[in-house]
């Protein structure tokens, strides 16, 4: 049900998840129609994937950088096999940066014995807090499916507790990576072929157009200045 805004809620409505025993909202489809649907023909087996490594620029906001390798070839990509889940535990959510798949469910639970909620709003490509995507109250035990269906980069927050922030990166690839503190990374199985890589390090997006052979090791190093899209002060 929808609640008027309280004290603490930014939004004019908020979305209280009752139930018992574990609740959640509708759920979405387990493969809604679009580019990663079951209803595709997934691509043929991999026979001897290339691997790609590198490291990208810190994040000025001290979360990690995320690398997503979107393919130039379509229908590339294999279906979703587990929805990614983004939890509060300990006044804090975990993990601190969630990779989900466009047109696929994500799952936020509350894990904790306290009132949460989950309010996650989109970054434009400035980097700029732009539009609200959702608010959601979760009880201890509750949980929320949601689709994304934009790639980009979502602010989370939980209203009541202003110390709990974290990140989702949707990308429409499997193809992606958070990287370690350093920046470094590394993605395994990568079918061959022509990609463009998309770097999300905090309120930056750079972008890279590379090809990576069968069973080769690429290396990928994102430093500033290559093929900048958008930047904020």
């Amino acid at each position: 049900m929808l609640l008027s805004s309280p004290g603490w809620c930014c939004s004019t409505a908020v979305l209280m998840v009752v139930g018992v025993g574990g609740c959640s909202a509708t759920p979405s489809p387990p493969f809604p129609a679009g580019t990663d649907s079951a209803s595709e023909v997934p691509p043929p087996p991999l026979s001897n994937p290339a691997t790609i490594v590198g490291r990208l620029p810190r994040a000025t906001d001290e979360i990690p950088s995320v690398i997503a390798l979107r393919s130039e070839t379509p229908g590339m990509y294999t279906p979703q096999t587990a929805s990614p889940m983004m939890d509060q535990v300990a006044h804090v959510f975990t993990p601190g940066v969630l990779v989900v798949r466009t047109g696929q469910p994500a799952n936020f639970r509350n894990d904790d014995d306290v009132l949460h909620n989950v309010r996650v709003r989109e970054r434009d490509r400035e980097g700029d807090v732009n539009e609200w995507i959702f608010n959601v109250v979760l009880p201890q035990g509750g949980m929320f499916v949601h689709t994304f269906e934009r790639e980009g980069v979502y602010d989370v927050r939980c209203d009541m507790h202003q110390s709990m922030w974290a990140r989702v990166v949707a990308t429409s690839t499997p193809y992606s990576a958070v990287a370690d503190r350093d920046g470094s990374f590394r993605i395994d199985g990568v079918r061959p072929g022509a990609y463009r890589a998309l770097v999300y390090a905090g309120r930056r997006t750079l972008e890279r157009a590379f090809e990576v052979g069968e069973g080769q090791q690429f290396e990928l190093l994102m430093a500033e200045g290559d093929g900048r899209v958008g930047t904020s002060p």
